[in-house]
């Protein structure tokens, strides 16, 4: 990156060390960033910058640029960047714990092979000499019981990580969250949603949570159910429940099963739902045509 002369490397700079974004709306008329060799060389009007960060944590910077009109970047599709790239770094984060738990367990096959190797060897040795029996078979269990402390150590590991993250509580603007569901539903499901949303409201004190179904394989009403249940209690905290992605099968189901549909705000989109809670907030934009952002 420090090479590269096809950006603003003083903007890319200041994002990553403040994590805050950077907005231009003429690029060569900024104070802070004027100076920077890109821009004196290259005219750029608008810039956006955006930190890609999950939980106060970093994981790359979003750059975007508009070479023909100042002002391109406007709060709305500000807004929408931002919600993209929190998604964005919950995917990165998602990751990387992955490749950590296959590190993980390539090593724990390894240690496995190891040991069998191990094993055989000293059987062998047992056969030879009788009186180093003792021994041998306290090594043996050692070595069994790492192996299983080990592993109880990953899968515990595992298991708190991805409940994490199945249920991931993201701040997207003051007072909003957003809770993307993956996956399929049971009850303890259901739980670490209805706590994670609960949770997630009271130390945020956000007052609208919307929550995203579009990635969940469930099209049962087990699902709407958990969401009314959801919606009531965030209902009692002051709080209200907007569900988005919902799909044609779901929509028949709860239908036919009698769901009660007056206990829940919905939109077809996240976008749209995103729409719904920035008028809750009063924060709505009289314009709403969203159009594609990138280099021009």
């Amino acid at each position: 990156l420090e090479e590269s002369t096809e950006l603003a490397l003083t903007v890319v700079r200041y994002v990553t060390r403040t994590l805050e974004s950077v907005v231009l709306d003429d690029a060569c008329r900024d104070e802070r960033f004027a100076g920077d060799p890109y821009i004196v060389r290259q005219l750029p009007r608008s810039i956006a910058c955006i930190s890609l960060a999950n939980q106060g944590r970093p994981k790359g910077v979003l750059y975007l640029e508009n070479n023909v009109a100042y002002g391109a970047f406007t709060p709305q599709r500000i807004d929408l960047l931002r919600l993209l790239s929190s998604q964005a770094a919950v995917s990165i984060e998602n990751a990387e714990l992955y490749a950590r738990v296959h590190s993980v367990t390539a090593a724990l096959e390894k240690a496995n092979a190891e040991l069998e190797s191990d094993v055989a060897k000293r059987t062998r040795e047992l056969r030879e000499a009788n009186e180093r029996l003792t021994i041998e078979l306290t090594e043996r269990q050692r070595n069994q019981e790492l192996q299983a402390s080990l592993q109880a150590e990953v899968i515990r590991m595992q298991s708190e990580r991805l409940a994490e993250l199945s249920t991931p509580v993201i701040p997207i603007m003051p007072g909003i969250l957003l809770m993307s569901l993956h996956g399929s539903m049971d009850g303890q499901r259901a739980s670490q949603i209805l706590e994670a949303a609960l949770d997630g409201a009271q130390q945020q004190r956000a007052h609208i949570v919307l929550m995203d179904i579009t990635a969940t394989v469930s099209e049962d009403t087990a699902l709407a159910g958990v969401l009314v249940q959801t919606s009531r209690a965030l209902r009692l905290l002051g709080a209200k429940a907007i569900v988005t992605g919902i799909g044609a099968k779901m929509a028949q189901a709860m239908i036919a099963r009698g769901v009660d549909l007056d206990e829940l705000t919905t939109a077809a989109t996240l976008a749209g739902g995103m729409m719904i809670a920035l008028e809750g907030t009063g924060n709505g934009s009289r314009n709403r045509e969203v159009r594609p952002l990138g280099k021009r």
